[in-house]
C-alpha cells in the first residue's frame, strides 16, 4: 500500500491511538522550535493556542530544550492543560493582556521566541511581546492568510519573522527517534468512531476540543 521506506515500527509499550498523534503535532514543532527557531536553553518562548494539538507538544519539547514557557489560551481547560504539561506562564489571550504578561515575566525585556499558528489575530501584539532581535517562528493560519503590522518595529528591533516550512523524512525519523524514549504525553480529546466523524468536525470548529481528535475507521 505504501512503500517500505515510509513505515516505521510502533514500539512495545506505545499505541495505535498515540502513534496516530505524532507525525503531525510532534514534528510540527520540532522543525517550528529546533530545526527553524534553534530554541535554546534558557529563552523564553511563547506558546500561542496552548490548548492545540502542535501547541501541546511544542510545550513538551520547549520544557524538555530547557526554555522557560509562556503559555497563551483561551480558556481555563485550556490553560490548565498547558500548567499540566509544564507552563511556567500563562495567560487568557481572550482577557488579558498577553504583551504586558510576557514583559512582566521576563523584566520588560520580551521573550526570545514566539511559537504562531493562530495568524492575523495575534500576529501584531505577538512581535510588541518580543525582545529586540527576537524571533517570531509561524506555521499556521487558523484566524486569516494576511497580517498586518509595523515595518519599522521590525526592522528598528531588528526581529526576525521565520517560516516553518515541511520536514524531511530525516528530521521526521530523527524526532521519532527521539520522541520514543522521551516520555512525552499527547494530548487526546477523545476517540470516535468513523461514522461520528461529524461530531469530530463540529467540535473543531466550536473550539471545544483540546489537543488531538483520534477517528477510528
Amino acid at each position: 500500500a505504501v512503500p517500505a521506506t515510509h513505515i516505521y515500527r510502533i514500539p512495545d509499550g506505545h499505541t495505535y491511538t498515540e502513534a496516530a498523534t505524532i507525525p503531525t503535532i510532534y514534528s510540527t514543532s520540532w522543525h517550528a522550535l529546533i530545526t527553524t527557531g534553534k530554541l535554546r536553553a534558557g529563552e523564553t518562548i511563547m506558546i500561542h493556542a496552548a490548548g492545540s494539538g502542535v501547541s501541546t507538544a511544542a510545550i513538551q519539547l520547549a520544557k524538555w530544550r530547557g526554555a522557560t514557557v509562556l503559555a497563551t489560551a483561551g480558556s481555563e481547560r485550556k490553560i490548565e492543560v498547558a500548567r499540566r504539561l509544564g507552563a511556567d506562564f500563562t495567560v487568557d489571550n481572550r482577557r488579558e493582556d498577553f504583551v504586558k504578561v510576557a514583559l512582566d515575566a521576563t523584566d520588560g525585556i520580551g521573550v526570545d521566541m514566539v511559537f504562531d499558528h493562530v495568524g492575523p489575530k495575534l500576529f501584531e501584539d505577538s512581535l510588541r511581546a518580543l525582545r529586540p532581535r527576537g524571533r517570531l517562528v509561524s506555521c499556521g493560519t487558523t484566524t486569516g492568510v494576511k497580517a498586518i503590522f509595523s515595518l519599522p518595529q521590525l526592522y528598528q528591533f531588528g526581529l526576525q519573522i521565520l517560516g516553518a516550512g515541511r520536514n524531511s523524512r530525516r528530521e521526521f525519523e530523527s524526532m521519532l527517534d527521539f520522541y520514543w524514549d522521551a516520555g512525552f504525553e499527547p494530548v487526546i480529546d477523545s476517540e470516535m468512531p468513523l461514522e461520528e466523524i461529524y461530531e469530530a468536525h463540529r467540535k473543531m470548529e466550536a473550539n471545544e476540543a483540546i489537543g488531538k481528535i483520534v477517528i477510528r475507521p
